[in-house]
């Protein structure tokens, strides 16, 4: 794993070599991933997608990812965030079950014309 900061920005950069199999945490918001090289399958929403690079996604809050490398892969998820703590970064960003992040949702506030089942915005992130 390497870590890429800019102004307003974290980048987490994740080597994954062919043949393994990897799961990613659970998201609390929604976040870019990019894959710069390489070919995998992965669950994206029901289904499973045979991608190849160059590839992006936008991830809605609440997604974890499910992949399988078939070749060499470079895969970065971006976050903004001024934190340069990976550990606070982590904290803040993702859950490390379903339970964890259900009890997230049901701690943040809704906008009171909000009557759909999406969490609101709070100082303008997507939770």
């Amino acid at each position: 794993v390497k870590h890429h900061f800019s102004y307003g920005i974290y980048a987490r950069e994740l080597f994954i070599p062919k043949g393994i199999a990897l799961t990613g945490q659970i998201h609390k918001y929604s976040q870019l991933n990019f894959m710069l090289k390489g070919e995998m399958k992965v669950l994206v929403g029901d289904e499973v997608k045979h991608i190849k690079a160059p590839f992006m996604i936008v991830s809605p809050p609440g997604t974890k990812r499910i992949a399988y490398a078939i070749e060499d892969t470079i895969w970065i998820t971006v976050l903004g965030t001024y934190e340069t703590d990976i550990e606070v970064i982590e904290q803040h960003f993702v859950c490390n079950s379903e339970e964890e992040y259900l009890k997230f949702l049901s701690e943040q506030p809704k906008l009171p014309f909000d009557d759909s089942d999406k969490p609101a915005i709070i100082n303008g992130l997507d939770v």
